[in-house]
């Protein structure tokens, strides 16, 4: 017992107490446990009505790590600050504070954040535990009376004074508003003339492209936009990131120890490629100031982050594959031509595949989870309510946009790339073609040139590697169906509502097998 203190000695002492059966001897242990519980009560007191620990020689039950600080939070993807700032200091805890050492802990995390904002915490019930009234708190002890109810409501008003801090003080939902207008692509005409100015950057090499251009682009495009009259405006930045989308994400998982989901073996991911375009690599940041990086912390954002990345480059292949559409109306009077009705066809299997995905990830993903997590929001009592509510929200997005499925995530970008190639090859042809028409002769022969097996077996190899690609989701997606939610057979209706592509694909593959 020499070596024993605090919460350690405590429980020693009260175990005499209650297992002697000598009234003097219980009196004599009820005196000690009295005397050594008075400068544990008052560390108690001073941590759940203050949230300070007073605690020089290592007593009480919860322990301090002072080099995790809140300046980390926006930094670092695996910042722990939340579950390990404060802990537990199992051998230090009383017995009779073990079914409520929980709340003790939480509470004073609560006050903690108050405390580091600067604010004055004044807890009107902190004369439940005045040192004046330990002998009684010690006599109501074996009842666990005297010490859980001023716990009890020292943590609901904690609790609550947290979350209006959070809610109403700093606006959390005003900032998480924000976030889905600029991230989620929330309105089209900031998208629109983004992309309007920043395309011809974006479609450079990474080497090549300027960010200090494309936020200046990205401000005019937030200020001649709707989006003008958002009070955080100035919060959003650009970013180039050094990896593709799917590298992050397989970094991602294998730094949260989440690697199996993208297949086994390491590769080398921190050597960016160098072929990479400007569309590859943008995204959007976003400045948070602290209380409110507990809840937008980096790895919030990150999240963020990847589902802007793939909303963007999927609107983006939108865009070309209209621009196409545009093309294509230069030249309906060569669509008796089997290269050009061959072309029109397949344009418009892509475009039907790219306007059904966005709409499926923008409503009946992101919209949905957005107003689940709105109505939830009504409903939180604690800080740890909304974290929680937070990151399960960004967790089904992510889960639902395929980007947590490595199979389904690299055959969905074979498809948009096979998309984005064929609108820059029919671009490019459709400039030829103007060009050859204006300048001489040649373009009597326009109809001969466009018939020749070179142009025909380009749009052959499209149309195949498409149909390819597009059968090879819709398989894999039949194939998930079973652990998944209901959002893959959601999907594979809206691309295949008339089973078209299950006849025709999966019929002319059970044929040619």
């Amino acid at each position: 017992a020499e070596a024993l203190r605090g919460g350690e000695l405590l429980n020693l002492i009260f175990k005499f107490m209650t297992n002697a059966s000598d009234d003097q001897c219980k009196q004599l242990y009820c005196f000690l446990v009295e005397k050594a519980f008075i400068p544990y009560l008052d560390m108690l007191s001073k941590w759940i009505y203050q949230g300070i620990i007073d605690d020089v020689y290592a007593e009480f039950l919860i322990k301090e790590d002072s080099t995790i600080t809140k300046e980390s939070i926006p930094k670092d993807f695996n910042d722990r600050f939340w579950e390990c700032r404060f802990t537990f200091r199992s051998e230090q805890i009383p017995v009779f504070l073990q079914k409520i050492s929980g709340k003790i802990l939480q509470t004073g995390k609560y006050l903690n954040v108050i405390r580091e904002c600067g604010l004055t915490i004044e807890c009107p019930h902190s004369s439940d535990l005045d040192m004046s009234r330990a002998a009684f708190i010690i006599e109501g002890i074996l009842k666990e009376r005297e010490l859980t109810e001023p716990i009890e409501k020292a943590h609901q008003w904690a609790s609550k004074r947290l979350v209006d801090m959070i809610i109403q003080e700093n606006n959390f939902m005003e900032r998480m508003k924000s976030l889905k207008r600029y991230f989620f692509l929330e309105f089209g005409d900031f998208f629109v003339h983004f992309m309007d100015c920043a395309e011809e950057e974006l479609d450079k090499p990474m080497k090549d492209v300027s960010q200090q251009k494309l936020e200046s682009l990205l401000e005019m495009s937030i200020r001649t936009s709707c989006a003008n009259w958002d009070q955080y405006k100035d919060d959003v930045s650009c970013e180039l990131s050094n990896f593709t989308l799917i590298e992050q994400l397989f970094a991602i998982q294998n730094i949260s120890g989440g690697g199996h989901m993208w297949g086994g073996g390491q590769r080398d991911i921190y050597n960016p490629q160098s072929n990479m375009k400007g569309m590859e690599i943008f995204t959007l940041d976003y400045k948070v100031e602290w209380p409110l990086t507990l809840i937008l912390s980096r790895t919030s954002l990150t999240k963020f982050q990847l589902i802007f990345r793939h909303l963007f480059y999927c609107k983006y292949v939108e865009r070309q594959l209209c621009s196409t559409w545009q093309l294509h109306q230069l030249t309906k009077d060569k669509a008796s031509l089997p290269s050009f009705s061959q072309a029109y066809l397949i344009r418009q299997k892509m475009l039907h595949f790219s306007k059904n995905y966005l709409y499926y990830i923008v409503f009946e993903v992101l919209e949905n989870k957005w107003n689940k997590f709105e109505n939830n929001m009504k409903d939180v009592k604690s800080i740890d309510d909304i974290m929680k509510l937070h990151m399960k929200f960004l967790d089904e997005c992510l889960k639902e946009c395929l980007l947590l499925d490595s199979e389904l995530l690299k055959i969905l970008t074979k498809l948009n790339g096979c998309c984005q190639y064929f609108a820059k090859i029919i671009q490019r042809f459709t400039q030829r073609l103007k060009t050859e028409e204006l300048s001489s002769e040649e373009g009597q022969e326009n109809r001969r040139k466009v018939n020749e097996d070179d142009y025909s077996r380009m749009i052959n190899k499209f149309s195949q590697n498409f149909e390819h690609f597009l059968q090879e989701f819709l398989s894999s997606m039949n194939k998930m169906r079973s652990r998944y939610d209901t959002h893959l057979l959601n999907l594979s209706t809206r691309l295949d509502y008339n089973d078209f592509y299950s006849n025709y694909l999966f019929g002319n593959n059970m044929h040619q097998g």
